[in-house]
């Protein structure tokens, strides 16, 4: 529970620096920080990861795609050699969702496939 409030704060957060109006859907959000550029994209992806108190000094991002509901997928390199899967999910209250690699690893999925 407190790690989803760390990750509600943060998004909350994207949403004031992304100037966003707080009525806006979560599409519209996540739009907006699809519009960012792929260094911006990092830094706050690299903020969602390190606000759930897991350190990450980023080296890079993937965008992996997006599902059928509009939820959009990235993975997250770090310079200490972790890597996460960050979600932005679509839906009302803008949630976002980390996972290990390992873990996405564990249960057969790949970090670094990318979606057509």
């Amino acid at each position: 529970m407190r790690q989803l409030y760390r990750q509600l704060t943060l998004l909350g957060t994207l949403v004031v620096a992304l100037g966003v109006t707080s009525g806006a859907q979560s599409a519209d959000l996540i739009g907006t920080f699809q519009r960012l550029s792929k260094s911006e994209q990092t830094a706050v992806l690299a903020q969602i990861v390190n606000g759930t108190g897991k350190p990450c000094t980023p080296s890079g991002s993937i965008y992996k795609g997006k599902d059928e509901k509009g939820s959009a997928y990235y993975t997250l390199t770090c310079s200490n050699g972790t890597n996460w899967m960050v979600t932005l999910v679509n839906d009302a209250d803008g949630t976002t969702l980390v996972t290990s690699c390992e873990i996405m690893k564990r249960v057969g999925a790949n970090c670094f496939d990318t979606w057509d």
